[in-house]
């Protein structure tokens, strides 16, 4: 009160107590009503039993550490992306398999993580989850090194602060395929004749390769 007195502003402090075993928290406004000089005449308390709302803070808290304690030290990669497919967050299991570094994956969609002949399937798993809110597939996957490898998805549609995201999770099923140095292409252009597609360090051909015969062609 000395404070609110001297200062002839309100102050607005948080305590807690204790009584009977119970841990209660309040908000108290102590506002100073002024005199004809400026001076402060009397102070006006205001009470506020914020013991719910805290205790609802604390254990949101709790339980958001919980879930990202779960989540980075989950075995199998997990994503969290939008409902455009723009990637929102990772897990480090993501980081560890795929080898893109965490602010890598936040500038990329979900559809960057499919060699060329998986990303029908993945559209048709997108446009599956929108309408039934779940999904379950087995897809090709390409890493930052170009090795391939099979993983089996589960993604369900979550409701988090108002916005719609989705959850999905990676099983690897077959280990990464020879190591290959060059990028995949995002849209390669078609073979002509007898002159095919064929990656000149992991020796694919077809639409999958990742070197065409003029060369590489970088996802976009």
């Amino acid at each position: 009160y000395e404070m609110v007195f001297r200062m002839a502003q309100t102050l607005r402090t948080r305590e807690s107590t204790r009584i009977c075993g119970r841990e209660l928290f309040t908000e108290t406004l102590k506002i100073p009503v002024l005199a004809s000089d400026g001076s402060v005449e009397r102070v006006i308390t205001v009470l506020h039993d914020i013991t719910e709302m805290t205790l609802w803070n604390k254990a949101l808290a709790e339980s958001e550490e919980k879930y990202r304690c779960l989540f980075e030290m989950a075995i199998d990669p997990i994503f969290i992306h939008d409902l455009d497919g723009r990637i929102l967050d990772v897990n480090e299991m993501a980081v560890r398999r795929f080898g893109y570094s965490k602010e890598e994956f936040l500038r990329m969609s979900v559809f960057d993580l499919h060699p060329p002949g998986g990303l029908e399937r993945a559209r048709e798993a997108f446009a599956r989850i929108m309408v039934d809110g779940v999904v379950s597939f087995t897809i090709e996957f390409r890493g930052r090194d170009g090795k391939t490898f099979t993983g089996e998805v589960h993604a369900a549609m979550l409701e988090i602060g108002g916005n719609s995201i989705i959850q999905g999770t990676v099983r690897i099923l077959s280990p990464p395929g020879p190591e290959c140095d060059a990028r995949p292409y995002a849209q390669p252009p078609e073979p002509s004749g007898d002159d095919p597609q064929t990656c000149t360090t992991c020796g694919v051909t077809g639409q999958d390769a990742c070197i065409a015969r003029d060369g590489p062609f970088p996802l976009e």
